[in-house]
């Protein structure tokens, strides 16, 4: 039974290990350092985590905030709250291709769509048509980015165009990888810019060029760095679906935390348990020794005594060297 309770110590602590030291691998996660992941773009511009309820305590005057490849639907009263920090001076990045954007961007009542069609390039393109190089004017310099699997934009008036792709583009509908009669071709519009009271909305038609397999192609980290400038840059992870392995892992940390973070009790009570099992194995195993040192001590006595008289009970000698050590333990202890 106890070699079954220390396997089960013993998984419990390697898979514990394992959770602490292997990262998420959900899409956009920011401790993703995989190729769908935001590692780098996260180390490579000091951007922060948060949360749609957290937005509005930022200084909107010295922050961006992202909104990157969401997967999880908008409510309006979290539509307000970013539109809130836009009309106080804030800039607010939503990059996504055919995602819960497009739900953002009608609850913000910004007239940008994102649609939900694939754009393919044969001629401009990184290395597949699927990953074409479209062209983006921000700050006065125009960006060659790739996108990876991205979309395009649909936009009304009081928008401001800040890029396309080129004219051999087109909307693969079929996905055929083939440019059909009735499938639209470009150039389309992939990035635009909304002014919203003192701040402003950028909208880019794909997430993918924030992922750690996209960031270094083309202008993609420069076209960031523009976008950020010198604010304090921040990204909302509140609205990705999270994976079964994110979500344990999440939760073994939370415990983790309440148990040795935001109490004393448990830690002391663990630390006190610890401490009583140091003490009580030292007892024990002490005795344990001093007693099988006696029996071999009273062992060695008898078998001395046999070899000099060989013709004697050994029976009746062990027990007479019991009685002495009895005697002199108990005139000791006296």
């Amino acid at each position: 039974m106890k070699y079954i309770i220390y396997s089960i110590i013993i998984a419990l602590a390697v898979f514990t290990i394992i959770m602490i030291f292997i990262p998420s691998t959900d899409d956009f996660a920011i401790d993703n350092p995989l190729w769908n992941g935001l590692s780098m773009f996260t180390e490579m511009f000091k951007v922060k985590p948060i949360t749609i309820n957290q937005v509005n305590n930022l200084n909107p005057q010295k922050t961006i905030v992202f909104v990157i490849g969401p997967s999880l639907s908008f409510t309006k009263t979290e539509a307000l709250s970013l539109l809130k920090y836009v009309y106080r001076g804030g800039i607010l990045v939503i990059a996504d291709d055919y995602g819960s954007g497009t739900t953002l961007l009608y609850y913000m009542n910004l007239n940008v769509k994102i649609n939900k069609y694939l754009i393919a390039d044969p001629l401009f393109k990184y290395k597949s048509m699927y990953m074409p190089q479209v062209k983006i004017k921000y700050k006065g310099k125009e960006f060659e980015v790739y996108f990876n699997y991205g979309s395009t934009i649909s936009m009304g008036s009081k928008v401001v165009s800040l890029g396309n792709s080129s004219l051999f583009s087109y909307m693969d509908l079929n996905l055929n990888k083939a440019h059909d009669p009735e499938e639209p071709y470009g150039p389309f519009d992939v990035a635009c810019l909304v002014n919203v009271g003192h701040g402003k909305v950028i909208v880019v038609s794909d997430s993918s060029i924030f992922i750690n397999s996209m960031i270094t192609v083309g202008d993609n980290a420069n076209f960031i760095k523009a976008l950020i400038g010198n604010k304090e840059a921040y990204v909302v992870t509140n609205k990705w679906a999270l994976g079964p392995y994110t979500i344990m892992r999440k939760t073994i940390f939370t415990h983790i935390y309440l148990v040795f973070f935001t109490s004393l009790r448990y830690p002391t009570i663990i630390l006190i348990g610890l401490l009583m099992y140091l003490f009580g194995k030292k007892i024990y195993v002490g005795f344990i020794q001093r007693k099988l040192a006696h029996r071999i001590n009273l062992k060695e006595i008898v078998e001395e005594v046999l070899r000099k008289h060989p013709n004697w009970n050994p029976h009746i000698l062990h027990r007479l060297a019991r009685e002495v050590y009895s005697r002199e333990g108990t005139s000791r202890k006296d």
